[in-house]
Protein backbone atom coordinates (compact mmCIF):
# COMPACT_ATOMS: atom_id res chain seq x y z
CA UNK A 1 0.00 0.00 0.00
CA UNK A 2 1.34 3.46 -0.91
CA UNK A 3 0.16 6.30 1.31
CA UNK A 4 -0.08 9.75 -0.22
CA UNK A 5 -0.54 13.12 1.47
CA UNK A 6 -2.61 16.04 0.26
CA UNK A 7 -0.25 18.95 -0.45
CA UNK A 8 -1.30 22.55 -1.19
CA UNK A 9 1.14 24.45 -3.41
CA UNK A 10 1.05 27.94 -4.98
CA UNK A 11 -0.35 28.17 -8.49
CA UNK A 12 2.47 29.34 -10.85
CA UNK A 13 0.00 31.63 -12.62
CA UNK A 14 -1.37 33.15 -9.39
CA UNK A 15 0.72 32.76 -6.21
CA UNK A 16 -2.26 33.66 -4.01
CA UNK A 17 -4.08 30.55 -5.22
CA UNK A 18 -3.23 27.15 -3.72
CA UNK A 19 -3.58 24.00 -5.79
CA UNK A 20 -4.08 20.57 -4.25
CA UNK A 21 -2.10 17.52 -5.28
CA UNK A 22 -1.23 14.17 -3.76
CA UNK A 23 2.39 13.32 -3.03
CA UNK A 24 3.83 10.07 -1.81
CA UNK A 25 4.28 10.30 1.95
CA UNK A 26 7.84 10.12 3.26
CA UNK A 27 7.81 7.61 6.14
CA UNK A 28 9.99 9.78 8.40
CA UNK A 29 8.16 12.28 10.59
CA UNK A 30 9.66 15.77 10.81
CA UNK A 31 9.36 15.76 14.60
CA UNK A 32 11.70 12.76 14.70
CA UNK A 33 14.17 14.57 12.46
CA UNK A 34 14.04 17.60 14.77
CA UNK A 35 14.59 15.40 17.83
CA UNK A 36 17.61 13.74 16.20
CA UNK A 37 19.05 17.15 15.27
CA UNK A 38 18.76 18.37 18.88
CA UNK A 39 20.34 15.15 20.13
CA UNK A 40 23.25 15.56 17.71
CA UNK A 41 23.83 19.13 18.91
CA UNK A 42 23.88 17.97 22.53
CA UNK A 43 26.17 15.05 21.73
CA UNK A 44 28.72 17.20 19.88
CA UNK A 45 28.66 19.85 22.60
CA UNK A 46 29.27 17.29 25.37
CA UNK A 47 32.07 15.43 23.60
CA UNK A 48 33.92 18.30 21.95
CA UNK A 49 33.02 21.15 24.34
CA UNK A 50 32.02 23.32 21.41
CA UNK A 51 28.74 25.09 20.75
CA UNK A 52 27.53 23.82 17.37
CA UNK A 53 24.29 24.03 15.47
CA UNK A 54 22.73 21.34 13.31
CA UNK A 55 20.78 22.05 10.11
CA UNK A 56 18.32 19.35 9.07
CA UNK A 57 17.38 18.71 5.47
CA UNK A 58 13.87 17.45 4.78
CA UNK A 59 13.67 13.65 4.53
CA UNK A 60 13.06 12.03 1.17
CA UNK A 61 11.81 8.65 0.08
CA UNK A 62 14.53 6.22 -1.06
CA UNK A 63 14.19 2.97 -2.95
CA UNK A 64 16.40 -0.08 -2.44
CA UNK A 65 18.87 0.89 -5.19
CA UNK A 66 19.31 4.43 -3.83
CA UNK A 67 19.76 3.15 -0.29
CA UNK A 68 22.41 0.69 -1.49
CA UNK A 69 24.34 3.55 -3.14
CA UNK A 70 24.12 5.63 0.05
CA UNK A 71 25.59 2.74 2.03
CA UNK A 72 28.38 2.00 -0.43
CA UNK A 73 31.74 2.96 1.06
CA UNK A 74 30.22 4.55 4.18
CA UNK A 75 30.09 3.46 7.80
CA UNK A 76 26.57 2.39 8.83
CA UNK A 77 25.35 2.17 12.43
CA UNK A 78 21.94 0.68 13.19
CA UNK A 79 19.64 1.06 16.21
CA UNK A 80 16.01 0.47 17.08
CA UNK A 81 13.48 3.02 18.31
CA UNK A 82 9.87 2.80 19.41
CA UNK A 83 8.31 3.64 16.05
CA UNK A 84 11.19 3.25 13.59
CA UNK A 85 14.42 1.44 12.88
CA UNK A 86 17.24 3.94 12.36
CA UNK A 87 20.54 3.89 10.49
CA UNK A 88 23.29 6.49 10.91
CA UNK A 89 25.37 6.98 7.78
CA UNK A 90 28.87 8.39 8.27
CA UNK A 91 31.08 8.99 5.26
CA UNK A 92 34.86 8.32 5.54
CA UNK A 93 35.50 12.05 5.32
CA UNK A 94 33.01 12.83 8.11
CA UNK A 95 34.40 9.99 10.24
CA UNK A 96 37.94 11.32 9.75
CA UNK A 97 36.96 14.85 10.74
CA UNK A 98 35.13 13.62 13.86
CA UNK A 99 38.04 11.56 15.21
CA UNK A 100 40.63 14.16 14.18
CA UNK A 101 38.75 16.85 16.05
CA UNK A 102 38.47 14.54 19.07
CA UNK A 103 42.28 14.13 19.10
CA UNK A 104 42.89 17.83 18.45
CA UNK A 105 44.40 17.14 15.02
CA UNK A 106 43.99 18.89 11.69
CA UNK A 107 41.62 16.74 9.62
CA UNK A 108 43.04 18.08 6.34
CA UNK A 109 46.31 16.19 6.72
CA UNK A 110 45.05 12.81 7.82
CA UNK A 111 44.61 9.52 5.97
CA UNK A 112 41.15 8.37 5.03
CA UNK A 113 41.21 4.96 6.70
CA UNK A 114 40.56 4.91 10.42
CA UNK A 115 42.75 2.96 12.79
CA UNK A 116 41.24 0.55 15.32
CA UNK A 117 41.57 3.20 18.05
CA UNK A 118 39.95 5.85 15.86
CA UNK A 119 37.09 3.48 15.11
CA UNK A 120 36.52 3.12 18.85
CA UNK A 121 36.36 6.92 19.17
CA UNK A 122 33.80 7.05 16.37
CA UNK A 123 31.84 4.21 18.01
CA UNK A 124 31.77 6.21 21.25
CA UNK A 125 30.46 9.27 19.41
CA UNK A 126 27.62 7.22 17.89
CA UNK A 127 26.94 5.54 21.25
CA UNK A 128 26.59 8.97 22.89
CA UNK A 129 24.22 10.00 20.11
CA UNK A 130 22.16 6.84 20.64
CA UNK A 131 21.91 7.70 24.34
CA UNK A 132 20.70 11.22 23.53
CA UNK A 133 17.95 9.67 21.38
CA UNK A 134 16.26 8.06 24.39
CA UNK A 135 13.08 10.21 23.93
CA UNK A 136 12.31 8.50 20.62
CA UNK A 137 13.94 5.14 21.31
CA UNK A 138 11.62 4.38 24.22
CA UNK A 139 12.37 1.01 25.77
CA UNK A 140 14.97 0.20 23.09
CA UNK A 141 18.26 0.76 24.92
CA UNK A 142 20.40 -1.61 22.88
CA UNK A 143 23.67 -0.24 21.52
CA UNK A 144 24.03 1.29 18.08
CA UNK A 145 25.83 -1.39 16.08
CA UNK A 146 28.20 -0.83 13.16
CA UNK A 147 27.05 -3.24 10.43
CA UNK A 148 28.46 -4.47 7.14
CA UNK A 149 25.07 -5.43 5.67
CA UNK A 150 22.52 -2.69 6.52
CA UNK A 151 18.83 -3.42 6.66
CA UNK A 152 16.31 -1.89 4.27
CA UNK A 153 15.38 1.76 4.79
CA UNK A 154 12.60 3.75 3.12
CA UNK A 155 13.45 7.36 4.04
CA UNK A 156 16.64 9.38 4.34
CA UNK A 157 17.70 12.83 5.47
CA UNK A 158 20.97 14.62 6.19
CA UNK A 159 22.05 16.62 9.23
CA UNK A 160 24.80 19.22 8.75
CA UNK A 161 26.88 20.06 11.82
CA UNK A 162 28.24 23.60 11.74
CA UNK A 163 31.98 24.42 12.00
CA UNK A 164 34.34 23.85 13.64
CA UNK A 165 33.25 20.23 13.18
CA UNK A 166 31.70 20.91 9.78
CA UNK A 167 30.43 17.45 8.80
CA UNK A 168 27.28 15.95 7.31
CA UNK A 169 25.73 12.83 8.83
CA UNK A 170 22.96 10.84 7.15
CA UNK A 171 19.98 9.42 9.02
CA UNK A 172 17.81 6.72 7.43
CA UNK A 173 14.59 5.34 8.84
CA UNK A 174 12.16 2.52 8.31
CA UNK A 175 8.74 2.72 9.98
CA UNK A 176 7.66 -0.22 12.05
CA UNK A 177 4.19 -1.62 11.29
CA UNK A 178 1.41 -0.49 13.59
CA UNK A 179 0.76 -2.81 16.48
CA UNK A 180 -2.45 -4.77 16.16
CA UNK A 181 -4.73 -4.50 19.17
CA UNK A 182 -6.01 -7.37 21.24
CA UNK A 183 -8.10 -9.85 19.30
CA UNK A 184 -11.72 -10.55 20.27
CA UNK A 185 -12.65 -14.16 20.70
CA UNK A 186 -15.52 -15.36 18.52
CA UNK A 187 -17.54 -16.54 21.54
CA UNK A 188 -17.52 -12.97 22.90
CA UNK A 189 -19.60 -11.92 19.89
CA UNK A 190 -22.26 -14.63 20.10
CA UNK A 191 -24.81 -12.41 21.85
CA UNK A 192 -24.16 -9.32 19.73
CA UNK A 193 -27.02 -8.49 17.36
CA UNK A 194 -25.94 -7.99 13.78
CA UNK A 195 -28.01 -6.22 11.16
CA UNK A 196 -27.56 -7.34 7.60
CA UNK A 197 -29.37 -6.85 4.35
CA UNK A 198 -29.25 -8.27 0.87
CA UNK A 199 -30.09 -6.44 -2.33
CA UNK A 200 -31.56 -8.86 -4.84
CA UNK A 201 -31.54 -8.65 -8.60
CA UNK A 202 -33.11 -5.83 -10.62
CA UNK A 203 -36.58 -6.39 -12.12
CA UNK A 204 -38.29 -4.37 -14.84
CA UNK A 205 -41.60 -2.75 -13.80
CA UNK A 206 -43.34 0.01 -15.73
CA UNK A 207 -43.81 3.38 -14.05
CA UNK A 208 -47.65 3.20 -14.15
CA UNK A 209 -47.65 0.01 -12.12
CA UNK A 210 -45.43 1.60 -9.51
CA UNK A 211 -47.56 4.75 -9.39
CA UNK A 212 -50.73 2.77 -8.66
CA UNK A 213 -49.25 0.60 -5.89
CA UNK A 214 -51.39 0.38 -2.75
CA UNK A 215 -51.11 -1.67 0.48
CA UNK A 216 -52.30 -5.20 -0.28
CA UNK A 217 -51.18 -5.15 -3.93
CA UNK A 218 -49.19 -8.12 -5.17
CA UNK A 219 -46.42 -7.46 -7.66
CA UNK A 220 -45.16 -10.47 -9.72
CA UNK A 221 -41.37 -10.46 -10.12
CA UNK A 222 -38.76 -12.45 -11.99
CA UNK A 223 -36.41 -12.63 -8.99
CA UNK A 224 -36.66 -14.30 -5.60
CA UNK A 225 -37.84 -12.12 -2.72
CA UNK A 226 -36.98 -12.50 0.95
CA UNK A 227 -39.79 -12.99 3.53
CA UNK A 228 -39.38 -9.39 4.66
CA UNK A 229 -38.16 -6.90 2.11
CA UNK A 230 -38.42 -3.43 0.63
CA UNK A 231 -39.17 -2.51 -2.93
CA UNK A 232 -36.65 0.02 -4.21
CA UNK A 233 -36.59 2.32 -7.19
CA UNK A 234 -32.90 2.86 -7.71
CA UNK A 235 -31.50 3.32 -4.23
CA UNK A 236 -34.70 4.68 -2.71
CA UNK A 237 -37.18 2.31 -0.97
CA UNK A 238 -40.82 2.99 -1.94
CA UNK A 239 -42.64 0.10 -0.24
CA UNK A 240 -42.19 -2.44 2.55
CA UNK A 241 -43.71 -5.88 2.45
CA UNK A 242 -43.07 -9.59 2.17
CA UNK A 243 -41.98 -12.00 -0.49
CA UNK A 244 -43.76 -15.10 -1.63
CA UNK A 245 -44.93 -17.04 -4.66
CA UNK A 246 -47.81 -16.26 -7.01
CA UNK A 247 -48.45 -19.24 -9.31
CA UNK A 248 -45.11 -20.16 -10.78
CA UNK A 249 -43.52 -16.75 -10.16
CA UNK A 250 -42.01 -14.94 -7.23
CA UNK A 251 -44.03 -12.03 -5.94
CA UNK A 252 -43.92 -9.09 -3.55
CA UNK A 253 -46.93 -8.11 -1.41
CA UNK A 254 -47.07 -4.45 -0.37
CA UNK A 255 -47.73 -3.86 3.34
CA UNK A 256 -47.08 -0.13 3.39
CA UNK A 257 -45.81 2.62 1.14
CA UNK A 258 -42.71 4.47 2.26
Amino acid sequence: MIVRELIWTPDPASPRVRCARFERRVPFELRLVATIARALESCARNLFHEAVTVDAFAPVHVDDATWARLCNGNLIFEMSAAAVDLSIVVSPDAAGRIVSYAFGENPAGREQLLSAMELRVLDRFIAELAGELKPIRGAHDDAAVRVASPGCRAAYCELRISPPLGVVIGIAANEKPSRIGQKIASEDLEDCPIECSVRLDIAGVDIFTLARLMPGDVLPLETKVAPYATLNVGRDPIAAGEGGVLGDRSAFKVHELI
